[in-house]
């Protein structure tokens, strides 16, 4: 072991002295005892999370935006928890003689009706939805949108590649039964016992097999 690397213990330990894994300070780098997959989850948990607040950072010209008297007067009203967000609280009544009541069935107090006399005396209705007024459809907005997609596409692919150079870390760390296991891939139609593939590799390479399993391919 190198300074700093932990050992798990088997189970059933009792001759050495042992201690839980620090739940604050065990190094990421350490967590691959627990196999490869968990080693790769918390390291990618914190790639998502370094990628997630950069890509906030970016959009900090948007939340100003938002959240400023320009796009809504400030936002009044709203929880200081959704400051930032695309929320708009300027609205304004306005007709719209195509719409209709299904159109608005998750949102039915943004539509409503008045009866009006027509000069020949008869009675119309006029529809009213009710219009944010707020412009967030601005370049600005939309160029901070498409720069923060373009990194988390980037950061997507980067994230790969970590992965993949963090599974090769994680598993020279490690010595499991797989990097002392080979297939054969192309053996004799008529080997299918095991005791002749262990006398087989035992005495070809005088060493010792300690499991050996023969699947058929029916």
């Amino acid at each position: 072991l190198q300074k700093g690397d932990l050992d798990r213990a088997e189970p059933g330990e009792s001759t050495l002295p042992t201690k839980f894994y620090s739940p604050f300070f065990t190094p990421l780098s350490q967590l691959g005892d627990f196999g490869i997959g968990v080693g790769l989850y918390f390291s990618s948990l914190r790639a998502v999370a370094f990628i997630t607040l950069i890509a906030g950072c970016i959009n900090l010209p948007n939340m100003f935006y938002y959240a400023s008297d320009e796009y809504s007067r400030g936002q009044p009203g709203v929880n200081f928890l959704l400051k930032g967000s695309a929320i708009c609280t300027e609205q304004v009544w306005v007709p719209c003689p195509t719409c209709t009541v299904d159109e608005f069935d998750t949102a039915r107090s943004r539509i409503a009706g008045a009866t009006t006399v027509t000069p020949d005396g008869e009675l119309q209705t006029l529809v009213f939805a009710l219009k944010n007024t707020c412009d967030g459809a601005k370049f600005q907005v939309g160029i901070v949108n498409m720069a923060s997609l373009g990194f988390i596409l980037l950061a997507i692919a980067a994230l790969s590649l970590y992965q993949r150079r963090k599974q090769i870390i994680f598993d020279e760390q490690e010595q499991t039964a797989q990097d002392y296991s080979i297939e054969i891939s192309n053996p004799p139609a008529d080997s299918t016992e095991p005791e002749e593939w262990k006398e087989f590799f035992e005495s070809r390479f005088s060493g010792h097999l300690t499991c050996c399993t023969v699947t058929i391919d029916n």
